[in-house]
């Protein structure tokens, strides 16, 4: 049963590698030029790219299954599996291509074909005359891609042939211009802008803010400069610790990431995460009980943190707490901040910093405007703890649906 989905093919006595490797990989990099020049020495390759094509991480897992080896990239198999770039460098085909379905390229000398069933590509690669045998094709003249212009082009029905060029988007390691657009759109601003929204909204992130600028104004009550500049030292402080927490969260998922299994289940975990922890708002709201799982600061936590939120008096004491009540605020924040770390992992690090200053900017946004509104008689600080007492089961109901629809998004494939 477990065979039923393998597929073998005779390749008239030729040898054949079948190779997983993904854009992007570092240890795919070193390997890839290796293995692209096998087609010239008349050796069969078969090439899965599973970081951009999603059809290939279900080829991938089936065939890590049937070797009994980890579902990583680079993988080759020929007379056996070789797993990662040292083994992979030392790959002998075997005797048989091997499909696992898929949409996988198959090389062979000067040509590398593409169809909706990969036998026929295997077929169009090794025919003697190629591509004269296959009718009703239509030959394009040159096309240009990756700067090397292609002598000949033919398409068929269900198929994609190239010859007499070897720069096709996408492989060798190098991303091409329609995967590249491909790996932007992967990251969806909506998604971080929603998941921002929802970590906004959270009840504990008012109240630690709340509770400092009640210490300032007792301590100095009729200095509202000091008050202001209270607020937004606290903010920012809270701002910049977070943002780095984003940076080491994106390295975390980035690192795992060298299972390809792992990346390409990744955006559906992130949506069931996010479901589960839209349930657990939505659960406060239905039924409020302080210090919530995921949700709120731990009852255990809050005699601390209001000590700690207390002794701070001036913006400098307020800049330093902010540092340390940032861990407290972890428990009740970190969720939706883990989920766009996830969503964000494909990028290149330095890629992420415009996405973490856009998701911090809005997870402080009330805080600023709380700050604002003291500072400008519009509220007193009494005012804004009871509103948030008042309206604590609706804020965790508004992001809870935000969290919802999100995760079941992310997991449906829409964002």
């Amino acid at each position: 049963m477990r065979w039923a989905l393998l597929m073998l093919f005779p390749v008239m006595g030729l040898p054949c590698i079948t190779y997983f490797h993904g854009i992007g990989c570092p240890h795919c990099a070193q390997v890839d030029p290796f293995m692209f020049s096998l087609p010239d020495k008349n050796i069969v390759l078969v090439e899965y790219e599973v970081y951009t094509v999603s059809e290939n991480g279900s080829a991938l897992i089936s065939a890590a299954q049937e070797f009994s080896v980890s579902p990583g990239v680079p993988l080759a198999l020929g007379r056996r599996a070789y797993l990662g770039d040292r083994e992979v460098k030392g790959a002998e085909p075997g005797e048989k291509c091997l499909f696992f379905g898929g949409k996988p390229r198959v090389w062979f000398r000067d040509r590398v074909a593409m169809c909706q069933e990969p036998e026929k590509a295997l077929e169009v690669v090794t025919s003697p005359d190629f591509p004269d045998n296959i009718e009703g094709w239509e030959k394009t003249g040159g096309r240009e891609i990756m700067g090397k212009r292609f002598e000949h082009g033919a398409r068929g029905e269900g198929c994609e042939v190239y010859w007499n060029g070897r720069e096709i988007e996408g492989s060798g390691g190098k991303p091409g211009p329609g995967e590249e657009k491909k790996k932007e759109k992967s990251v969806s601003l909506a998604a971080v802008v929603s998941l921002a929204l929802a970590d906004s909204v959270n009840p504990c992130a008012l109240a630690v803010l709340t509770i400092l600028l009640l210490a300032v104004t007792t301590t100095h009550p009729e200095n509202k400069r000091k008050v202001l500049l209270s607020g937004l030292s606290f903010t920012l402080s809270v701002y910049g610790v977070y943002f780095l927490y984003g940076l080491v969260i994106i390295r975390f998922f980035q690192v795992i990431q060298a299972l390809a299994g792992v990346r390409l289940l990744l955006y559906r975990g992130l949506g069931v995460a996010a479901v589960l922890l839209g349930l657990l708002q939505i659960k406060d709201f239905v039924r409020y009980k302080p210090g919530g799982l995921m949700t709120e600061m731990p009852l255990s936590w809050r005699p601390r943190a209001k000590k700690l939120l207390s002794s701070a008096t001036s913006p400098k004491g307020a800049a330093a707490v902010g540092v340390f009540v940032s861990v407290f605020l972890l428990p009740c924040t970190i969720g939706p901040y883990v989920i766009t770390g996830g969503i964000l992992s494909p990028l290149d690090l330095l890629e992420t910093v415009p996405y973490l200053l856009l998701y911090n900017a809005i997870f402080v946004a009330p805080m600023l405007a709380i700050t604002l509104l003291i500072y400008l008689g519009v509220s007193r600080i009494e005012d804004v703890q009871g509103w948030r007492e008042r309206n604590i089961r609706y804020l965790h109901l508004v992001a809870g649906i935000l969290l919802v629809g999100l995760g079941v998004a992310l997991a449906m494939g829409l964002l």
